[in-house]
């Protein structure tokens, strides 16, 4: 390969990589893994990155970040009874932000959501 070509390429991954990024973050949020020091935290926190996967069940639906089930380093808790008030669901590529207290289960951090003011679809991953 010609050695004057490598750093172009190289720079342009490095560019597209940097921009992808910055596309699922918004002024103030965190990273899905970074949200397990905040658990428990008496304050809201926004939360923006690149859904995994969607698991939806009659009771309840999952949105991941970060990993697949059960690696994920976040979770998105939807209940059967706010599922109406939360709206669309966000698929699999999409960068979601979403406000909430940070808990967890099992050791993983969540935020449960009630309805779709807390949460912002951005856009799915092309």
């Amino acid at each position: 390969m010609n050695r004057r070509l490598l750093p172009a390429l190289l720079g342009c991954a490095i560019s597209a990589f940097g921009q992808t990024a910055q596309l699922c973050h918004s002024p103030g949020s965190i990273a899905p893994n970074q949200t397990s020091q905040f658990i428990g935290s008496e304050q809201e926190k926004t939360v923006c990155g690149r859904v995994v996967g969607v698991h939806q069940t009659q009771k309840v639906t999952f949105i991941n970040f970060g990993h697949a089930y059960p690696h994920q380093d976040f979770t998105i808790v939807i209940w059967d009874a706010d599922r109406k008030n939360v709206g669309s669901i966000p698929q699999d590529g999409a960068c979601v932000c979403v406000t909430g207290l940070i808990t967890q289960y099992k050791s993983k951090p969540q935020i449960v959501l009630k309805d779709a003011t807390k949460m912002t679809i951005q856009h799915p991953l092309k």
